[in-house]
């Protein structure tokens, strides 16, 4: 820095000298600063939870958290933020063990917008990506104006690597407009609960009902949707071993069915209750049973069939995620008009 020439030495007076010096310690100070660098806020690292304690509430959004799915790096669920006007619904993403959120993603940015969007049915595949269906409507709608079905990077869910219309037809002709319980399986295929909406008034209030047709399968490879044979009336499935499913059927809803590679369906076991949400619990297929009041999960010995152990705790739970490789679980339980998620864990 440069000091204009008045105040070069030997050309100071008395009565300057003080000035002079209040100058100098004045423009000594502003050159310690550098005002070509903009000031920078550090995002903070993720905390762990604020307890060890199980079982532990891992979310505490006074909205609506729903439908988690696991893998053993990540917990990932729809978020309804409270203070949003348009009501959109966001993926959120947790350390397995639950803490601070590791990413939170909403259709169109932070800001509300005039449109009703949900981003639901979150799952997360092996190779980093992310799958998802995207609803939207107008504020307050009654039925969505659309859908469509999203993979994605799993960091960026609006970074979009396939989109395509969840709307086809099935081998028998009935046509598919809705689809539920998206998973990832073995092949890399996306495999959900196909069927159909029926809206109807009760009291005077809109009900939604989805009636499933079968299971079927999207390849990202080629886009296209296929049928999983056998699977006729299935509302819930999970991932079995050498390319097969477990799945329930509306027909028989006790009973864990598996369906092979090779298109066999063989019924492995039955549960004490109706089934509500299947899911593997420390490498075993487990049933969230139907329930009003109370918490009641059945595992099965996935090699003899036989009952494994009952969990049961106090609430209403929704859905039911394992964590893979341990014997955790994420449970989305209902209290009043609110969902969050909780973590548990199996007994040994």
């Amino acid at each position: 820095m440069h000091l204009p020439s008045w105040a070069e030495p030997g050309r100071i007076s008395g009565g300057t000298a003080k000035r002079y010096a209040l100058f100098v310690s004045t423009v000594i100070a502003l050159a310690a600063c550098d005002h070509s660098t903009p000031y920078a806020v550090t995002e903070p690292e993720p905390q762990g939870p604020a307890t060890s304690d199980l079982p532990r509430r891992l979310t505490f959004n006074m909205g609506t958290d729903r439908d988690p799915s696991a893998t053993a790096d990540h917990i990932v669920y729809t978020q309804f933020p409270p203070g949003r006007s348009d009501r959109d619904g966001c993926i959120a993403s947790l350390p397995p063990a639950g803490g601070t959120l590791t990413g939170l993603h909403c259709p169109g940015g932070p800001a509300a917008d005039d449109r009703q969007d949900a981003w639901l049915f979150p799952t997360l595949s092996r190779d980093g990506r992310i799958a998802y269906l995207w609803e939207w409507a107008l504020i307050g709608g009654i039925v969505p104006n659309g859908r469509t079905l999203r993979v994605a990077t799993a960091e960026h869910p609006d970074s979009v690597l396939l989109e395509q219309s969840p709307y086809f037809s099935l081998p028998d002709g009935r046509r598919v407009t809705a689809i539920r319980d998206l998973m990832w399986d073995e092949a890399g295929r996306i495999r959900f609960v196909a069927g159909v909406d029926s809206y109807s008034v009760n009291l005077g209030v809109w009900d939604t009902t989805f009636i499933p047709f079968t299971l079927a399968t999207l390849d990202p490879a080629d886009g296209e949707y296929r049928a999983v044979s056998g699977s006729e009336g299935a509302y819930t499935h999970l991932t079995a071993g050498d390319d097969g499913v477990w799945f329930v059927a509306a027909d028989a809803p006790q009973q864990l069915r598996l369906r092979a590679a090779d298109g066999t369906v063989t019924t492995v076991a039955t549960f004490t209750r109706s089934v509500l949400r299947l899911a593997e619990i420390d490498g075993a297929p487990s049933a969230l049973g139907s329930a009003a009041d109370s918490v009641h999960l059945q595992r099965i010995d996935p090699v003899t069939g036989a009952p494994a152990g009952v969990y049961a705790v106090a609430g209403r739970a929704n859905a039911v995620a394992g964590i893979p490789g341990t014997n955790r679980f994420v449970l989305e339980i209902e209290l009043a008009r609110d969902r969050d998620l909780w973590l548990h864990e199996w007994p040994r």
